[in-house]
């Protein structure tokens, strides 16, 4: 089994992951009341939009591996979103 997919696709999610902190942190302390509130809503959905990246990424990865194997199939090839 080769693993290179999925950590192509484990590097992309936490791309996401590190680009989201700084605004939700940012978000959290920009609270006049001076504690810190974090939003579980945003969180969520960074989460959902990371792990479809992974997705994504993951059957884009595992499409060109097929392919390097003499395996043509063009619609993993597209990932998730198919353009």
């Amino acid at each position: 089994m080769n693993t290179t997919p999925i950590i192509e696709a484990g590097k992309e999610m936490l791309r996401v992951i590190v680009l989201a902190v700084l605004p939700i942190i940012l978000t959290g302390l920009n609270q006049t009341t001076g504690q810190i509130n974090i939003d579980w809503k945003v969180i969520a959905v960074v989460a959902l939009v990371a792990g479809l990246k992974f997705l994504d990424k993951w059957l884009h990865e595992k499409g060109v591996e097929l392919k390097d194997r003499g395996n043509w199939d063009n619609s993993l090839l597209k990932g998730l979103t198919r353009f």
